[in-house]
């Protein structure tokens, strides 16, 4: 019987001659999706304290991408007197998203060259061959329907490109209140048996890997993409430029948290404010996350560890607790 399930070394296929592989496994066994291969990487043993990204290093890599989209549309604006139709947009967004996933993708895949992986004696699970066209079908869905969603319920191409000064503090909060609509929606897939089942192939994965990002079944996954998204904008609207921004820093987050590299690697939209409470979201938390199965689980929040301390799942790190992290290292970002 072929065993389909995501585990350690089952990406091994990438390795045969080409015209032993289906088109859709070439295309991916070539991209850079599937990231570095423990059988052609050494990757480093966990050893002396967690390295520290700071959270300007995060903005200068993520900035310059998320205000990309609103320049250009200012520039045609300004300059060229011309609206953006929604559908130019969409297909705009969507082929940008793709390029800036696959450059982040590449970034956590180097940072794991050097610095491994947090639990590093366990490999990280990969990508059966029976899986590749539901993993890129997955990506694909959750890169492309979240700008559509998000054309649909904010953008006017007649609106002037207009960003609040109080970004930052529209960011902070729109953040929080997505993660905590994630937060009860998650902790009940856990705690309610008839959920659980929604939730559980998602938990095969035990120690995941940023191409497993989108492997859940199908009602959880359309939730994960544009639920929280969707009743965080109508509790607290945002600008259409603003909410474009406020994407680009989820995605990178969210391939973050299931990278499980051994870096101290904020939030960098909460940490600021909530590190003072050690509330701060890490690599590390929702890594945790994922070695624990059913009810026993805990650090349900994606975008932050607040309401998992407000609401009693709070889970201690291993390896990146305060005491354990290196800020005289700068680790330096490509």
């Amino acid at each position: 019987m072929v065993d389909d399930r995501p585990r350690a070394f089952a990406d091994d296929w990438r390795f045969k001659p080409q015209n032993e592989l289906t088109t859709l496994q070439r295309v991916l066994a070539k991209s850079s999706f599937l990231g570095p291969s423990p059988r052609t990487t050494q990757f480093p043993r966990p050893s002396g304290k967690v390295p520290v990204v700071r959270e300007w290093q995060l903005h200068c890599l993520i900035a310059p991408w998320a205000f990309g989209p609103v320049l250009v549309r200012w520039a045609l604006q300004h300059y060229a007197q011309w609206t953006v139709p929604p559908t130019v947009m969409f297909l705009f967004l969507a082929v940008y998203m793709v390029m800036f996933v696959s450059h982040y993708f590449e970034t956590l895949y180097d940072l794991s060259r050097r610095y491994g992986f947090f639990d590093g004696s366990a490999p990280r699970d990969a990508i059966s061959p029976s899986m590749v066209p539901r993993v890129l079908y997955e990506a694909f869905l959750a890169i492309l329907l979240r700008p559509f969603v998000m054309i649909a319920f904010a953008y006017d191409r007649h609106a002037t490109c207009e960003i609040s000064l109080w970004l930052p503090v529209q960011l902070f909060f729109f953040t929080l209140i997505a993660d905590f609509f994630y937060y009860w929606v998650h902790r009940a897939t856990h705690e309610f048996d008839r959920l659980w089942c929604l939730h559980r192939l998602h938990h095969t994965l035990k120690h995941p890997s940023p191409s497993l990002l989108g492997y859940a079944d199908v009602p959880q996954e359309i939730f994960d993409i544009i639920g929280t998204m969707t009743l965080a904008y109508l509790a607290y609207p945002l600008r259409f430029d603003e909410l474009q921004i406020w994407l680009v820093y989820l995605e990178s987050i969210e391939a973050s948290g299931h990278s499980g590299v051994r870096v101290y690697m904020p939030g960098c939209l909460t940490s600021t404010i909530l590190r003072q409470w050690n509330c701060e979201l890490a690599l590390e938390d929702h890594d945790l996350h994922h070695r624990h199965g059913w009810r026993d689980s805990f650090n349900y929040g994606k975008q932050s560890r607040l309401w998992d301390a407000l609401f009693g799942t709070w889970l201690e790190r291993v390896e990146g607790t305060k005491d354990n992290l290196d800020w005289s290292t700068r680790v330096a970002l490509p």
